[in-house]
């Protein structure tokens, strides 16, 4: 069997937004998440035609957070009634503040999602920061609403979606990808993409792109075994 370490980079994670956080080192637990955000119906989704509090949590976990921006986009099922659906303000170490409280109404049926968006500037918290949203999804009928950050409207409620398998060609080579030491916030993590096959496989080619919020370091190394 040939064997190619087609490439071994280097990677520094980076926060953002979106995608914050990830395995420690020792691959146990996982570092704090500088900040987290929740948004929740704490009585529940109205059904139709009915009111329900909306509330949006910011919590700091590890530094202050200064000037963070946050904004609610209802869906057209969806009408305010009174309160605001947007923040600017700032976050103490250790703080969890309620942001937002509002009066909702469903006005439409029909499965729908909220965006939660989010912006913390990254040149005033040491290159923490960026642009971001997440959805929350809601689910209205007459007698009743559901919503969740899964789609409630999946078999099995609030459960992932169904992986569905696909029939794909077969591939004489094989890619391994793989990450040592799982990498940490602003901690450099190596990372080896091994290709292998049974038979020749001249001009075989691989790309490595990584991630919003994680910077390539040093240089792109090839063996061939």
């Amino acid at each position: 069997m040939k064997t190619w370490v087609a490439v071994a980079l280097t990677l520094v994670l980076l926060a953002s937004l979106a995608g914050i956080g990830g395995c420690g080192a020792n691959g146990n637990s996982a570092p704090a998440e500088p900040v987290t955000i929740d948004v929740s119906f704490p009585a529940g989704a109205p059904p139709l035609g009915q009111t329900a509090e909306l509330i949006c949590k910011v919590k700091a976990h590890i530094f202050d957070i200064k000037d963070m921006s946050i904004e609610i986009r209802l869906p057209e099922a969806l009408e305010l009634v009174s309160g605001d659906l947007s923040w600017i303000g700032n976050i103490s170490e250790g703080e969890e503040v309620e942001v937002i409280s509002a009066v909702v109404k469903s006005v439409k049926r029909g499965n729908w999602t909220i965006e939660v968006h989010g912006y913390i500037n990254p040149e005033e918290h040491g290159g923490f920061g960026g642009e971001g949203w997440f959805p929350i999804y809601v689910s209205i009928s007459e007698d009743s609403a559901e919503w969740g950050t899964v789609p409630p409207w999946y078999k099995g409620g609030f459960s992932p979606p169904p992986v569905v398998p696909v029939d794909a060609p077969s591939t004489p080579v094989k890619v391994d990808l793989s990450i040592p030491d799982a990498p940490v916030l602003d901690v450099p993590a190596r990372l080896t993409c091994t290709l292998s096959s049974d038979v020749d496989a001249p001009n075989t080619e691989a790309e490595i792109i990584s991630p919003s919020g994680a910077t390539p370091m040093g240089s792109i190394e090839r063996n061939e075994k």
